[in-house]
């Protein structure tokens, strides 16, 4: 049986999805996970029926937010240090644990260990990611604000993968790619096979995703609204008159966005492809401070699939009218939407001769999308 490892970061549930469908995909080879220790129980319920797959918890790098719920870049270099402080132990003890599995190939979702470990014992190595988009983006097509950052924060992508043999990046959205960049390849968001044996409806209810408690003053808003809401993410469950919290569950949350209307969401890669390859558009919230995040909505906007919103315009008005586009979105998803299942699967197969086997389970979701019925 073919050996795989795969790494993942635990920033955000968008790792994990994406790392779900290649366990998916990946049925008939042997999976070893590096599991980020915060995402380790919500794997376990995900992978309790795939005896295929072990699961490992890893330490690993976290945003950190101050006291209003922005993201604080300076913050969260400095709750790096610890990490960085017992990397080569860390690493040490992970290269015994790999080097034991002997794995065929290796993957990586924006992990800084794997990469490291398998360039020392010489494995093959696909990064597969979102965040590669920063240093393969043509600048100049982000506005001014955008690309400032972007120059900034571009030196620190190569600093969690120095080392790949092939580079996909996974996003909802294609960019222009700067010269030089030719191998970085772009591909459509990965998506679980469950997500595409459920019937896409136009139900009443809106979905609603967080990443964080402090969400401001547009919950609020949506309570204004009047329109029924339910809301993942918050820590909490129950009703409070038209909005519903509900705890995070994998398998409740897909149920509820093939059903949903629409998507209000903070601005994940992952989630916004995941909605749009079932007919939904999004009205996407940056996190204050969130860049990454930002560009995500600057995208969105841009392709006319969604529409992106800074927190403090979040109101009411701005939730009814695009409410009000809804139909337009929706005709605009139909004609534009793609997954990258099938990329994915090219690639795997051209660095894995053994992954053959596997191109009847990534396929299945590969064209989602096209039997879709929004």
């Amino acid at each position: 049986m073919a050996r795989v490892v795969i790494s993942f970061s635990g920033e955000g549930r968008g790792h994990a999805a994406r790392v779900l469908s290649l366990i998916q995909a990946l049925r008939t080879s042997q999976l070893y996970i590096l599991c980020p220790q915060n995402m380790l129980q919500f794997m376990e319920e995900s992978t309790q029926n795939e005896p295929h797959v072990q699961l490992l918890a890893i330490p690993s790098l976290n945003f950190r937010y101050d006291a209003n719920g922005r993201l604080s870049y300076v913050r969260s270099c400095f709750s790096a240090v610890p990490f960085l402080f017992r990397m080569r132990s860390y690493l040490r003890e992970l290269t015994e644990v790999i080097d034991q599995f002997n794995p065929h190939l290796a993957i990586v979702d924006f992990e800084p260990l794997l990469p490291r470990i398998t360039h020392q014992l010489g494995i093959t190595t696909l990064s597969l990611d979102h965040q590669h988009f920063l240093a393969a983006l043509d600048l100049r097509t982000l506005p001014w604000e955008l690309r400032v950052r972007a120059e900034f924060l571009r030196p620190s992508i190569k600093l969690f993968c120095p080392w790949a043999d092939a580079h996909l990046i996974s996003s909802f959205y294609r960019f222009p790619q700067r010269a030089g960049t030719t191998n970085y390849r772009q591909v459509g968001v990965l998506i679980r096979e469950e997500l595409g044996q459920l019937p896409s409806q136009v139900g009443e209810h809106l979905l609603v995703y967080l990443r964080r408690n402090k969400a401001g003053a547009w919950l609020e808003q949506l309570k204004r609204l009047g329109r029924p809401c339910v809301i993942y993410g918050q820590d909490r469950q129950g009703r409070d008159e038209n909005l519903v919290y509900k705890p995070i569950s994998s398998r409740e949350f897909i149920r509820d966005l093939a059903s949903c209307r629409c998507l209000i969401s903070t601005a994940g890669n992952q989630l916004i492809g995941e909605a749009l390859a079932v007919g939904k558009p999004v009205l996407a919230i940056p996190e204050r401070g969130n860049f990454e995040q930002q560009i995500n909505g600057h995208f969105l906007h841009d392709s006319g699939l969604g529409r992106c919103l800074s927190p403090a315009k979040a109101t009411r008005y701005q939730f009814e009218c695009f409410l009000d586009d809804l139909p337009m979105f929706r005709e605009r998803i139909d004609q534009q939407t793609r997954t990258g299942n099938h990329e994915v699967l090219q690639q795997i197969q051209q660095m894995f001769p053994f992954s053959m086997a596997t191109k009847a389970n990534l396929g299945e979701t590969a064209d989602l999308h096209a039997g879709a019925a929004p």
